[in-house]
Formats: structure tokens, sequence, C-alpha cells
């Protein structure tokens, strides 16, 4: 898992130029709650905490209309909020650009947001809300952003812990075959808020099940590599330096708490224990 990239764009600017940009009616509409819609920025930007205290949206009361324009702002986007869209991914890290953050497994995302729009309409085009997730993600995060006051899932733009390592793996040996078992840790580095943060995030989209089944082929074929790197008469500590480069590699690629990246690390450290079994 790795942070996103945000533009940090004049927020309160950009909702000016797409009111400005829709016809006349929805235009006077969004230009008459632009006010409330500031002051929704500035608390998001600025007091994110208060916002998850926050029982509703500022718009709650107003009428259907007034939301249905907010929302208008996404579904129908305007220019400036196409070209938004269109120059997004080029400004991520090519792993952003490839898989979806929230699992770090699945290809092909689209702009998320992290606050739904159907119950608070004036994050709609705010660009710190919108996050890229692919649609398995989407459909299990829903709407559920918070839970008692507090935030449920990692926000890759903001939450700065994801340079620790805080995914970790085991080796098991059941009847000869070993597997990998993926569990969180919580390193020094990570304040108990922040881990309770990441285990909200895991548990809400069944991460660590999701890992362990991605990992059964290629641990398998990894063992399987090892195997024949023996009967070439590799020593095990060559073995062990092959995994460990590839593993700084993928550390560079996709970040120290990607499922496969504690593939290569836990094959490092575990090449005498394969070397030992028995060959199927």
């Amino acid at each position: 898992m790795i942070n996103c990239n945000y533009d940090a764009i004049d927020e309160n600017q950009f909702f000016l130029t797409v009111a400005g940009e829709k016809h006349q009616a929805n235009e006077l509409t969004l230009n008459g709650l632009a006010p409330r819609v500031q002051l929704a920025y500035d608390t998001y930007l600025n007091n994110f905490p208060g916002l998850c205290q926050q029982p509703h949206s500022l718009f709650a009361a107003d009428p259907q209309r007034s939301r249905d324009a907010l929302q208008d702002c996404y579904g129908s986007p305007t220019q400036s909020f196409k070209q938004f869209r269109k120059d997004y991914s080029a400004r991520q890290h090519p792993a952003i650009q490839e898989l979806c953050p929230y699992c770090m497994i699945e290809t092909g995302w689209t702009l998320d947001h992290y606050i739904g729009q159907t119950a608070f309409p004036e994050y709609a085009i705010l660009t710190k809300n919108l996050l890229p997730c692919c649609f398995k993600c989407n459909q299990q995060k829903n709407a559920a952003w918070r839970e008692d006051g507090e935030k449920v899932f990692i926000n890759f733009y903001d939450d700065t812990f994801l340079q620790h390592r805080f995914l970790d793996a085991t080796v098991l040996i059941h009847n000869n075959v070993p597997v990998l078992r993926y569990q969180l840790i919580q390193p020094a580095a990570i304040t108990d808020e922040d881990f309770a943060l990441i285990r909200r995030h895991f548990l809400a989209l069944g991460l660590l099940v999701k890992y362990n089944n991605k990992a059964h082929n290629r641990f398998s074929t990894e063992i399987a590599a090892i195997r024949k790197s023996i009967d070439r008469g590799k020593s095990d500590a060559t073995i062990r330096q092959d995994f460990l480069d590839r593993y700084d590699s993928h550390v560079d690629q996709y970040g120290r708490n990607h499922w496969e990246t504690m593939v290569y690390l836990r094959l490092a450290n575990h090449v005498p224990q394969v070397r030992a079994l028995p060959i199927p």
C-alpha cells in the first residue's frame, strides 16, 4: 500500500469553475450554495476529525433539487471536471495507476468518494474526497466511511503511516506443504489510533482472507522455483539473496504492505526449511 498524490488545487475556485460551466438554472443554484460549500470544504480540509463527529450534511435539510444540483456536478461532469479526471492517473505513482490502493489486488478503478456523495453532496467534486477504488472495494466500502465517529478506511492522501510495515505473514507447514498466512502487526512507529484504523480497514474489506487466497498459487510457484534452484546447485545464501533482491524491488514499486512483498521476504527467511521438505 502506498499513498496517492493530492494535487492541492484551490478547491473553492474549482467548485466555482464547475458551477460556472453548468446550464443557467444549475449555475444559479450552485452559486447560491457556494458559501456553505466553502464552509464544508474548510471543515473537510482543516478539521477532518470534527467532520467525523458531524451528524449529517450541511445540506441535509435543503430541498432535494439543491442536493441534486451538487451531486450533478459529479454525475454530469463539465469540461473542467472531465479534465481533472483525465489528468488524475498520470499524476499518480505507477503502482496506483495499476492497482486499487484500498486492496492492492484489483486492476482497474474509478474515482470514488471517500465520504459518500448521497449523504454529503457538498463533497461530490471536492477533489480531496476522490480516491481511486476498484469495483469490488467500492461495493464493500459502500457509504460506510465512519463508525462511532472514527474513520473506517485508510485515507490514502492523509494517512502517513503506510511507510511503516504493518502487514506480516507466517510460513506454516501442514502435511509437508508450506503455506503463507497473513496477519497485522503494530510497529512502534504506528500509534494505537492509527493501528486501530488499519485493522478496521482490513476487516471491512476482508483483506487478510483475500491475501491468503491470492498468495496460495504464487507461494507454490516460488517453492517450486526454490527446488529447481537447489537442483542446480545454488546455495541457501544465494537463493536467499535472490529473494531479498526481489523483496527490495517490490517494496520500491508497491510499498512495504503489499501482499506479494511478504511472499519474497518470508521465502528469503525459510530456504533451509524448504530444502528439508520431502519432494512431492
